[in-house]
């Protein structure tokens, strides 16, 4: 999860069970803004965790961003998965090449995970329908046994809950 205060980001994954090779990218310049860890699920079984926030397509920094979570997930245990805010819907190249590069497949679908607004010279223009820019991408062992969105209080965004079947080690 990460959001914006200001000019402060803050990034956090949680878990109930214990996180490992945990790292935190603040320089959107040149990474996602997110957080990346190892989770210990029990009986030998890990999984990688990136959790990322991607600039505004305006900003032009997507394509750098995407290559970024090559390097990103290479230190983390496989499977992997990774989720968040990508600014872009699931048919955007950037999303297409954030799954090449960290060997995932983007989870299909249709989901509305944002009904925000738009700044425009006149002030904000509201979204009347909603767009998916909140992705995730999952290491092609895993199975989904069920996904579902949900309000998060005081986001304009919706979160995407995920029941998922990790393989055993």
């Amino acid at each position: 999860m990460t959001w914006n205060r200001g000019e402060s980001r803050f990034t956090a994954i949680w878990s109930k069970y214990p996180l490992d090779n945990a790292t935190v990218y603040l320089n959107n310049n040149v990474a996602p803004t997110g957080a990346a860890a190892t989770v210990e699920l029990g009986d030998g079984l890990r999984l990688g965790l990136i959790g990322a926030h991607f600039s505004r397509p305006y900003e032009r920094l997507h394509m750098t961003q995407a290559a970024a979570l090559r390097g990103i997930a290479e230190p983390l245990a496989r499977p992997l998965v990774i989720a968040g805010d990508f600014n872009a819907a699931p048919w955007v190249r950037v999303v297409a090449r954030a799954a090449e590069v960290t060997g995932t497949s983007i989870l299909g679908g249709y989901r509305v995970t944002w009904s925000g607004s738009y700044p425009t010279p006149l002030g904000a223009l509201s979204e009347p329908w909603g767009h998916q820019i909140d992705q995730v991408l999952l290491s092609p062992e895993i199975g989904v046994v069920a996904v579902e969105t949900l309000a998060l209080p005081g986001s304009d965004h919706r979160g995407v809950l995920l029941r998922l079947r990790i393989p055993p080690p």
